[in-house]
């Protein structure tokens, strides 16, 4: 914390369930060790419900930058005291085989059950779902995102936000409302995070063609994304450098300091 101006949480495998006082139910852990680090060290930057007496270090600056991206959203949540759903399509939709799951719909799918279906060297494991923005300010003002579009993004995981951390917003729902996309922090507004995947490189350009159901024709997902959507992404962006920016600033001036 001392040394830099700035943390990214990134994706990656599922949290211990007994860290948020859980059963493993659906969980499987591969990596605890990065988990123990991560959840830690956002414990001390941000503090949660597990020590309502810990000062977070962010007191010390609040202008710290904090972002994660799917596994780091719901490391952010965890670390603050919050809970998980293990397994979305078990928990919310009380199904689990994957002919079952797809019957939810393309837009309520969190990552893509037709590539357990089919062989087909085509189809993506991600998928591109719509979300929808709360009443929260954070992406119309912060964003400069207008409240009615439903951007499509890039979905991977099958885990979610259960119960909220200590001072975390929800700023972004699914399609349906059922999973929370986006929070920020109620007090330190460099600190905000997602449930998708802005940092995947193939949004961005017209790469390899991919599919999502069988019956699809191939495309790049930066077809498949759109211009609204688009505009969407590279908004977000341009607020996470401007965040960072301003975190590196500070950190500087508080170098020359000491």
């Amino acid at each position: 914390f001392n040394n830099s101006a700035g943390t990214i949480f990134f994706g990656g495998p599922d949290i211990p369930p007994k860290i948020y006082n859980q059963k493993n139910i659906h969980s499987k852990v591969t990596d605890p060790n990065r988990h123990y680090f991560e959840l830690t060290f956002l414990f001390h930057l941000t503090g949660g419900y597990q020590d309502e007496s810990f000062i977070p270090y962010l007191e010390e600056n609040p202008e710290y930058f904090i972002t994660g991206f799917c596994l780091g959203l719901q490391t952010m949540n965890v670390a603050a005291g919050g809970t998980l759903i293990q397994d979305i399509p078990a928990e919310i939709f009380g199904v689990e085989s994957a002919d079952a799951i797809v019957k939810a719909g393309r837009n309520n799918l969190h990552r893509n059950y037709w590539q357990e279906l089919y062989e087909d060297t085509l189809l993506t494991g991600a998928n591109l779902h719509p979300i929808r923005f709360t009443k929260h300010p954070f992406f119309m003002e912060k964003v400069n995102i207008k409240k009615d579009i439903n951007p499509l993004v890039y979905s991977s995981h099958h885990q979610a936000i259960k119960e909220l951390g200590k001072n975390l917003e929800v700023t972004a729902l699914s399609n349906d409302e059922k999973i929370i996309e986006a929070v920020s922090h109620k007090l330190y507004r460099n600190v905000f995070s997602v449930q998708f995947h802005p940092e995947v490189s193939a949004l961005y350009y017209d790469a390899g063609q991919v599919k999502f159901h069988p019956d699809d024709l191939p495309n790049s997902f930066y077809e498949f994304l759109g211009k609204e959507s688009m505009d969407f992404h590279k908004n977000l962006w341009k607020h996470i450098s401007r965040s960072i920016k301003k975190a590196v600033r500070v950190q500087k001036s508080r170098d020359h300091a000491t």
